[in-house]
């Protein structure tokens, strides 16, 4: 079995059934999960569910997003989350 202690996990459409699941398994194989999503109710019961996991309300649809949070805290804990993550679980549907 791979160890996933403290390993750190990016997962992205978090607020959906799939996405919590994927969420909920790594937190229980103790991984440091950050949860995105673009439903911020759904985020929060998850936060609640989960307190270890960090949640950010992302839609990555939204291309204008990475440029319009450069130097704002979400960008701050998406960039530590992105140079150290040793795992990305991309659950969210993209349009182009």
């Amino acid at each position: 079995m791979i160890n996933f202690k403290n390993k750190k996990v990016l997962v992205t459409g978090a607020s959906g059934g799939i996405g919590r699941e994927i969420v909920k398994k790594f937190v229980s194989l103790e991984g440091s999960v950050l949860a995105t999503g673009t439903n911020i109710e759904k985020l929060e019961i998850l936060k609640k569910d989960f307190p270890n996991v960090n949640v950010i309300k992302f839609d990555i649809n939204e291309h204008s997003n990475y440029f319009s949070m450069k130097g704002s805290r979400t960008f701050g804990i998406l960039r530590s989350f992105i140079l150290l993550w040793p795992i990305f679980l991309s659950n969210s549907s993209c349009h182009l």
